[in-house]
């Protein structure tokens, strides 16, 4: 039996799920490039570091693939790539290693090409990771043309768990997806990202590259819950807040947080935060302005404090003080 029918044949029983390896080839789209009026670029990226502290860790290798894709539409087609290796100048962890097979011999006297890089992110409209709250820290870091691109994220801004995928893992979303990839270097795990993002999704029978991208352009404010009662932090939890490491105001705590679409929602979110966290203590909030330039940064664009139903310091009551 040809091996292709043997695997539609296990398919058939409904007893075996089978995962194809992915060596790197895209899938192709369903529409002929030709058929294509509108098309863009984007840029995949992903880093391997030698650690995960934002300050005093460093990027060891970086992959890039620019793309062409279809304007509200899917991947179409790999366009270029680099992949490039980075001396940290300190040894590498162990542990970072046994992540990603990187040895201190592998990278020795290597540096990234800052011009190579330099053309791929200017050929692209947006750059996507998989962590762009992680990538694109240290990516600014190291070369500040990254802050002038609008980012995306594949693992957030993606509904896995709504398309039954419980997990964004790149590697969980490949293996229910049908395919399994060699992970942790950075070319790989970017092609391996958009093979995913260009396979129909289980619930919707879209590709999760259409709903990125419609979530991705989608202007938000970052609310901070300032001086949360220390009883409402499970309940803040559950409703998707996170424990943000500062609020971007001088001398400011941290604080819960989370991003919620402007519009309708942003004005349930403040109602929620009333009712269910303040109740009947002072409702005081922070709010950041967050678009695509500065989503998944450590840059505000603009932070307001907004004190609602109470007299502030000042002796005003609903006052609104900002920090551009």
């Amino acid at each position: 039996m040809h091996e292709q029918q043997m695997v539609q044949h296990l398919r058939a029983t409904g007893r075996y799920q089978v995962a194809e390896k992915f060596e790197g080839t895209l899938t192709p789209a369903a529409a002929a490039l030709a058929d294509i009026q509108l098309t863009g670029y984007g840029l995949a990226l992903d880093t391997e570091t030698t650690g995960t502290a934002r300050d005093s860790d460093h990027i060891i290798e970086m992959g890039l693939v620019l793309f062409e894709y279809e304007l509200g539409g899917p991947v179409l087609r790999v366009v270029d790539r680099y992949n490039g290796l980075e001396d940290p100048r300190m040894p590498i962890p162990p542990e970072a290693t046994a992540v990603n097979g990187i040895t201190d011999a592998m990278v020795r006297d290597q540096e990234l090409d800052d011009r190579r890089i330099q053309q791929l992110v200017d050929a692209a409209d947006f750059v996507v990771a998989h962590n762009s709250g992680f990538d694109r820290i240290f990516c600014e870091r190291r070369l500040p043309v990254f802050a002038d691109k609008p980012w995306l994220c594949s693992y957030a801004q993606v509904p896995w768990q709504s398309e039954g995928i419980a997990s964004g893992k790149l590697e969980y979303v490949a293996y229910r997806l049908g395919f399994f990839y060699e992970a942790h270097r950075a070319e790989m795990d970017c092609l391996a990202m958009l093979e995913a993002l260009s396979r129909p999704l289980p619930a919707s029978g879209k590709t999760a590259f259409e709903l990125l991208v419609h979530a991705g352009w989608q202007d938000e404010r970052r609310i901070w819950a300032l001086n949360a009662p220390f009883a409402a932090k499970d309940r803040l939890a559950r409703h998707g807040y996170r424990w943000g490491p500062s609020t971007g105001l001088e001398n400011a705590e941290k604080a819960w947080c989370k991003c919620v679409p402007v519009g309708a929602a942003y004005k349930e979110e403040l109602a929620w935060l009333s009712l269910e966290v303040y109740r009947d203590r002072p409702f005081q909030y922070a709010e950041d302005e967050v678009t695509p330039l500065s989503r998944f940064s450590a840059r505000r664009e603009t932070t307001r404090v907004r004190v609602h139903g109470q007299v502030d310091e000042w002796g005003y009551r609903d006052r609104e003080r900002q920090w551009a």
